[in-house]
């Protein structure tokens, strides 16, 4: 028998870190399985690879493949952009017309506000073949839609990384601060002062980081100079989760700055930016900062202490929840594996 062609469909080739670590998982995995990999990518790199962009080359890569692949990270959602959420619900449309398998694969939905978003994730979702999402938030979002098929609810596949990636470091002890842009941002100052009390606090220097330097980046460069201390762009998603393991504590605002804390077993004080943020701090017990984009001061000093006098409480609630994510990630292919292999 041959082997069944995957074509999967994320926000792959963009640099932003917590996708990528999906994508190079999905693709050793799958493979690993026996399955044969094609991906819709910004910047294609290898031959299996086509432009997420160009609607011949999708309709190409769509042609080619027995299942389509939605999947994993928050595609479905139109908080940032309806337009974003058509275009992911575009290629599963396409795929069922030309009669492909589909599958929503390890997402987390939402937030879904507008009417269009809804109806559009309800009848196409409804056709598909497939659905997995990665916590309670994204059940509930589907549910609202109206998407009638059933969900199954697994963890976000970044939680089987194993590997990791060396880099030379300015500092042995430091504390990782990662935030970024979002729909709204705090004032530079505020972050600032954000900066400066935590390396008050904890006695240690800082490290200023862009899980998605595209993006992140031009923030996290001004900070770094206002605060005078080391700006680490790493080279690969591999380095990020080195530059994780070798921090003290992590503060970020990124949903996979919680995953890799959580993976590396270090305390950290997630800024809420998206409710995935939350969704995934909740599952370890741990508080946030919320609105991240509205945060005051005085509320983030006193959450950072609270986490930071428990940090050890926190790193053994970590690393026994993290056991369950990592079982419950790997149920995303051995559930697909029982419907489509």
């Amino acid at each position: 028998m041959s082997r069944k062609t995957i074509l999967l469909s994320g926000y792959f080739g963009f640099g932003n870190c917590g996708d990528e670590l999906i994508y190079s998982i999905e693709k050793e995995t799958f493979a690993r399985l026996g399955f044969s990999i094609y991906a819709l990518s910004e910047n294609p790199e290898e031959h299996y690879e086509f432009r997420r962009k160009n609607l011949l080359e999708i309709l190409r890569a769509i042609r080619a493949s027995d299942v389509v692949v939605s999947g994993g990270g928050g595609l479905i959602q139109d908080k940032t952009s309806l337009n974003s959420l058509v275009y992911y619900v575009f290629i599963l449309f396409v795929a069922q017309l030309f009669h492909k398998k589909t599958a929503c694969f390890a997402q987390g939905i939402g937030p879904l506000h507008t009417k269009v978003g809804m109806f559009l994730t309800r009848k196409v979702l409804n056709e598909t073949d497939f659905i997995s999402v990665r916590d309670d938030f994204s059940v509930q979002e589907l549910k609202k839609c109206g998407v009638k098929s059933k969900i199954y609810k697994t963890a976000d596949v970044a939680f089987l990384l194993k590997d990791k990636k060396e880099m030379k470091l300015p500092f042995e002890r430091f504390v990782l601060f990662a935030p970024g842009k979002a729909l709204k941002i705090p004032a530079i100052e505020t972050l600032v002062e954000v900066g400066k009390y935590v390396e008050e606090k904890t006695g240690l220097p800082l490290v200023v980081v862009p899980l998605y330097p595209a993006r992140d980046g031009k923030l996290c460069s001004t900070l770094s100079q206002k605060l005078n201390t080391p700006l680490i762009v790493p080279p690969s998603p591999l380095h990020y989760a080195y530059l994780v393991e070798k921090s003290e504590f992590v503060v970020g605002m990124r949903y996979h700055s919680v995953v890799l804390s959580a993976l590396k077993g270090k305390a950290f004080t997630a800024l809420v930016y998206d409710p995935k943020v939350k969704a995934l701090a909740d599952e370890f017990g741990v508080k946030v900062v919320e609105d991240y984009g509205n945060v005051d001061f005085g509320t983030f000093k006193e959450v950072f202490d609270f986490n930071f006098a428990r940090r050890a409480d926190i790193v053994e609630n970590l690393n026994k929840k993290t056991t369950e994510l990592k079982e419950r990630a790997l149920q995303n292919f051995v559930l697909f594996e029982k419907t489509f292999g």
